[in-house]
């Protein structure tokens, strides 16, 4: 697909205003020469992109609670993550004193989340395999990067 015209063709894939798809999905080969792609921030950081792949696994997940806990205790573990990944960006726009209480609310809202998502696998809800996955690949390692942080900003308090 050609970007200047829209007319779709087959020769020269390799400028830069052309995409393919993939299985389904459409990829820009690369940015146009000149362009820059800024992303904020808080983008760059490991703990942000853990919790956004935590929060697109979750949506497949909660997609599958069942009726009678999909609507309430798969809603409030969504709004959870998402308000962790909002405080999170707000943590790391600020400094001092701000920060650290940011990122301490930050502490007790994803604790807030691990309590759900262990409920939600006691009541079968999500499977233990899955719960152990949630567990073993995003909540240890998301934990103990804001234990770290938190700590970080309590020693550089201003």
């Amino acid at each position: 697909m050609n970007f200047n015209n829209a007319n779709a063709n087959n020769n020269t894939k390799s400028n830069a205003r052309y995409v393919r798809c993939v299985l389904g999905k459409l990829i820009l080969t690369r940015p146009p020469k000149g362009v820059a792609i800024f992303m904020p921030q808080s983008q760059h950081l490991p703990l942000y992109l853990k919790f956004y792949q935590l929060i697109k696994y979750l949506y497949g997940r909660v997609r599958n609670f069942p009726k009678q806990y999909k609507y309430a205790l798969g809603q409030n573990i969504l709004n959870l993550s998402w308000s962790c990944l909002d405080l999170l960006v707000a943590a790391n726009a600020l400094s001092g004193k701000e920060k650290y209480l940011k990122i301490l609310n930050l502490s007790m809202a994803f604790d807030c989340l691990k309590i759900r998502l262990r409920m939600a696998q006691e009541i079968g809800a999500i499977s233990v395999k899955q719960y152990v996955h949630i567990q073993s690949f995003y909540l240890k390692e998301v934990g103990e990067m804001i234990g770290g942080w938190l700590k970080w900003s309590s020693e550089h308090l201003t």
